[in-house]
């Protein structure tokens, strides 16, 4: 691949990051702007919070797939280096979006489609790990950080790449950080706990 045709193939994963479809399909079914509902985020949690379920999951879909597809398009293309590089930049259209004046999501949905093309044994031990939290906590934001560092800790240990050793830890630092309003919460006792059955969860 070209330099210039890098950079298109960057700038094309970025953009697609950027579609927020949670707050797409919240405006579509209810008229309302996900940003005055809930947290505020754009991400999967607050749709479903938003407009239920469905569209919860329809909004984790897309953004799970935007991320791996960035992965899987630039291995295809050209090799690991840009399979990374694309998958990167789609998370970081997640949280950045152009359309939403870089207001964007957490990148936990994002994060998990990189995690499934690049890594996927790391993403099935991220999910037993996930479980674990959710079900004994109840919070899905505590599940979704520890499940990330879970993935991280295993790239870095398996040592896969110097360039996956950097961008991979970045990706899990920017995720914990986005959640820091959860802990503030979690640490004051209001934060959100999800119900007892599976998959019921709420991020606030």
């Amino acid at each position: 691949m070209t330099f210039f045709n890098g950079l298109m193939f960057i700038l094309a994963c970025y953009l697609a990051g950027s579609i927020p479809m949670g707050f797409v399909l919240v405006k579509l079914f209810t008229g309302k702007d996900l940003r005055t509902i809930g947290s505020g985020n754009v991400g999967s949690t607050n749709a479903k919070r938003a407009a239920g379920p469905i569209v919860g999951g329809l909004s984790f879909v897309y953004d799970s797939v935007k991320g791996a597809a960035a992965v899987l398009i630039g291995m295809h293309l050209a090799g690991p280096f840009w399979a990374m590089a694309g998958g990167m930049a789609a998370f970081l259209g997640h949280l950045y979006p152009v359309w939403l004046k870089f207001k964007g999501g957490k990148g936990v949905a994002t994060g998990v489609g990189i995690a499934v093309a690049l890594f996927p044994p790391s993403s099935l031990m991220a999910a037993v790990v996930w479980i674990i939290v959710r079900v004994t906590t109840g919070y899905v934001s505590l599940a979704s950080v520890t499940a990330t560092i879970s993935v991280v800790a295993f790239v870095v240990l398996a040592n896969i790449s110097p360039f996956y050793n950097v961008c991979v830890p970045i990706i899990g630092a920017m995720i914990v950080w986005r959640h820091r309003g959860n802990f503030q919460r979690i640490l004051e006792g209001c934060e959100n706990r999800a119900p007892k059955y599976l998959f019921a969860g709420r991020d606030r």
